[in-house]
């Protein structure tokens, strides 16, 4: 793991970098995986995870150039500063610490280590054509407009060793992310596929008599549906889990109707449906 490095939570708060169960999943899925397709529900922390280890690799190894490719501008910013709070907040006298430059908005180089980070958002191009890539994350890929006119030059600057991660919540079929899907369960493909559901976020649960539950669901639940008895079948919970994880996603699917399925991926037959 990367316990030297420190991030915010979703509060806020700063923690140690220690995985959750989703990274864990994930870090043990691809080990010794250097081209990998994840689905994943929200908030689960994946894209922190590809972060910390493209910046881990930028501090501590030579030569590296990482590259980081979000779906919007927002997201861009947002992923840059989450590189800032995690230089600055490493755990070292500040003439211990690695020297970091700025040499543009989107790029953070180590000049010891001759490594440097380019963070950009898909379309913008904002990282050079020419050089390696060792380290390519593509976040939310789903959503990216003409995501092959990126994707297939950059995995050919991807060393075979090197590292090529892409990630997303769903987006309905007819794009890339789903196409690449598709050809990695066909069995003939360059990317292994995980996939993270929404279970694996321990906050993901309403005890009983939560002010947050539907109305009908403030007692424990006594009758489940046969789509929530195979749910809960599948996902291993015991009564107890069940009752508090059935309730959040009645209350989820309240809210946000058949957005659901895309937002919190449940299974590969229903995480494709078109909202």
């Amino acid at each position: 793991n990367e316990r030297f490095i420190r991030i915010e939570d979703r509060n806020g708060n700063e923690i140690q970098f220690v995985y959750n169960l989703a990274q864990e999943t994930l870090a043990s899925s691809f080990s010794n995986v250097h081209r990998g397709l994840v689905i994943k529900a929200g908030q689960l922390g994946i894209t922190t995870y590809f972060l910390a280890r493209a910046f881990r690799k930028a501090i501590t190894e030579d030569n590296v150039t990482a590259v980081i490719v979000a779906h919007e501008e927002f997201l861009t910013q947002r992923l840059l500063h989450k590189v800032q709070v995690m230089y600055d907040r490493l755990p070292f006298p500040d003439d211990k610490k690695p020297v970091m430059h700025h040499h543009s908005a989107y790029e953070k180089s180590f000049p010891r280590r001759n490594s440097v980070i380019y963070i950009g958002t898909a379309g913008a191009r904002v990282f050079g054509r020419g050089e390696p890539i060792h380290f390519f994350l593509g976040t939310e890929v789903a959503f990216w407009p003409d995501a092959d006119r990126i994707l297939i030059p950059t995995e050919q600057r991807v060393p075979l060793d090197g590292e090529m991660w892409l990630e997303s919540t769903p987006q309905g079929e007819g794009n890339t992310f789903y196409n690449l899907v598709q050809e990695s369960l066909s069995g003939n493909s360059i990317w292994t596929l995980v996939t993270l559901p929404w279970w694996l976020e321990p906050e993901y649960r309403l005890a009983i008599d939560s002010e947050h539950a539907l109305r009908g669901d403030y007692e424990k639940i006594v009758s489940l549906t046969e789509e929530e008895k195979a749910l809960a079948l599948k996902a291993g919970w015991d009564d107890f889990e069940a009752d508090e994880r059935i309730r959040w996603r009645r209350r989820k699917i309240a809210s946000i109707k058949s957005a659901f399925w895309q937002e919190f991926f449940e299974s590969l037959d229903s995480c494709f449906l078109s909202v």
